[in-house]
């Protein structure tokens, strides 16, 4: 697939005007981040016939609240034919967030209703946090979500060889790494439970044949970090890593997205505010440069004038900034997963 490069003054007319007609309700953007759940009580309830299933334990881990996940099914989904599958990972810089916040998003349980009203089943997930749980056990979370999910493919109308990974923030770097691992031993957790040794290489066990797929046919990334070796004076990623400023290279370099790139790597959607100074713009260019040098397709797209979160220096840039990333973000969904006719 050619790789594509989108600069902040790329021409977006096509692509909204191919979703103006397929996409159902648009997602509304706050003037900063909103971190109120908006989810509905009770019988969960959404436009153009989205079903809600709350709560829906994933995994579970001794000393460990059990993982769980929203599902947001579009009309027909168990009874036509199998729908792409969309993985959403919560940001909070590996300590903290929800599933059911995004950045400025003012309802992002409606958003992703949005997006599975357009033909595909979406997942939002939370996973262990630090410092209780430490690096590889965040990404473990992810991959088994993937293949908890691919094992319901049946009752849920999941197609199993369509899935694509979500990030944003510190998801953004656990679904990266998520995408960029497939079949790299050391990150998986086989399906018994037991921990795997976390080292690149044979040296490390893969998951037996038996367990379902943890690969991914695209990825998004928002706003999140692929080189942690450029983090060496963040604590939250000292923190996340379980280890100190002055010892955690080898670390670093386990747990960084770009450390693992090959020619197998799927296509990615990246996205960064240009003024970002939590997770620094060239934590993206690095990615996408990578990617490309080993022969995988990328697109970045540089939002100027907004930091973190998509968060700008006035209302209308945040939202500005935060729709134009929804709306390339829905077009390379489209594009990478086409929906299935209901």
């Amino acid at each position: 697939m050619p790789t594509h490069l989108w600069r902040p003054g790329a021409v977006l007319a096509l692509a909204v005007a191919g979703l103006a007609q397929a996409q159902p309700f648009q997602p509304q953007v706050a003037a900063s981040v909103v971190e109120q759940d908006r989810y509905p009580q009770g019988q969960p309830a959404f436009p153009r016939g989205v079903t809600g299933l709350p709560g829906l334990v994933y995994a579970t881990d001794p000393g460990y609240a059990p993982l769980r996940l929203d599902l947001y099914l579009p009309p027909g989904a168990a009874s036509s034919a199998p729908r792409p599958l969309v993985v959403f990972v919560h940001d909070g810089g590996w300590h903290g967030g929800s599933r059911r916040t995004n950045g400025a998003f003012a309802d992002w349980p409606l958003a992703l209703a949005a997006l599975a009203a357009r033909g595909y089943v979406v997942a939002s997930i939370d996973y262990r946090l630090a410092p209780q749980a430490n690096f590889p056990a965040p990404v473990q979370d992810v991959k088994d979500a993937l293949r908890w999910l691919r094992s319901k493919a049946g009752a849920y109308g999941i197609d199993r060889a369509k899935v694509l990974v979500w990030g944003a923030g510190a998801g953004a770097h656990l679904a990266a790494l998520a995408a960029v691992s497939c079949g790299a031993a050391g990150l998986d957790r086989p399906a018994s439970g037991g921990r795997p040794n976390p080292a690149i290489g044979a040296a490390a066990t893969p998951p037996p044949p038996s367990d379902e797929s943890a690969c991914v046919r695209a990825a998004v990334a928002w706003y999140g970090a692929y080189d942690l070796l450029a983090l060496r004076s963040m604590p939250q990623a000292n923190s996340f890593l379980g280890c100190g400023a002055a010892n955690c290279d080898p670390q670093r370099r386990l747990a960084s997205p770009v450390n693992y790139v090959d020619a197998s790597v799927p296509p990615f959607l990246i996205v960064h505010g240009m003024e970002d100074t939590f997770f620094a713009v060239s934590q993206a260019s690095t990615l996408d440069r990578v990617i490309r040098a080993r022969g995988g397709s990328a697109e970045l797209i540089l939002l100027p004038g907004v930091g973190h979160a998509f968060i700008g220096s006035s209302a209308d840039a945040t939202r500005a900034a935060s729709q134009r990333a929804w709306e390339r973000t829905v077009d390379f969904i489209a594009r990478m997963l086409p929906p299935a006719r209901p």
